[in-house]
């Protein structure tokens, strides 16, 4: 996502401060940086599908346009003029699917 411009450059080494894998949902450490999502929400939202992430659980570890995002973020569906963005989301995340 960072090659791609989607990311700021090093989001790749925040990844680990800010997601585990521990079930109790451990809170992130404060001070830890937000992802800077650099492209528009709708594309973090059809990229979250694609990687088939939880969406309620994304807004708390992103920032968009130097602001938190909102915890609805994601919620909406997408409008007619972001329609080819989960096929743009899916190509360039198919590398990284299981």
């Amino acid at each position: 996502m960072v090659r791609q411009g989607w990311l700021d450059e090093g989001a790749e080494n925040l990844v680990e401060r800010r997601f585990t894998n521990s079930l109790i949902g451990e809170p992130v450490e404060i001070g830890v940086e937000f992802f800077s999502w650099l492209n528009t929400q709708a594309l973090l939202r059809e990229a979250v599908g694609v990687l088939g992430l939880e969406r309620a659980s994304i807004p708390p570890h992103f920032k968009h346009q130097g602001k938190p995002l909102l915890k609805n973020a994601l919620r909406s569906a997408p409008k007619q003029t972001e329609r080819n963005l989960r096929s743009k989301a899916t190509e360039l995340l198919k590398p990284f699917l299981p």
